[in-house]
């Protein structure tokens, strides 16, 4: 994606992303925040096996599965 010029990029990403966005209710149903929404995404590939975040640790980004599959597993305190 970094070779991509920023017209072009900006294209894929609303090819890949745009229904994905468009049916998120937090996002209401307003075209401006959707288009909002795609101007602020990058695209981050990752490989198989590799995490994508970590159980306990504060967000700093929100993610969007466009292809694929993920698993996720949480750990519950025996504490509580």
């Amino acid at each position: 994606m970094k070779l991509l010029s920023p017209s072009i990029k900006a294209q894929v990403i609303n090819h890949e992303f745009y229904d994905i966005v468009k049916r998120q209710d937090v996002f209401g149903f307003d075209e401006r925040i959707t288009q909002a929404v795609l101007e602020k995404i990058s695209l981050t590939l990752y490989k198989p096996d590799e995490k994508v975040t970590t159980q306990g640790k504060f967000p700093s980004s929100l993610f969007f599965l466009c292809r694929g599959y993920c698993e996720v597993y949480k750990t519950f305190d025996s504490q509580r």
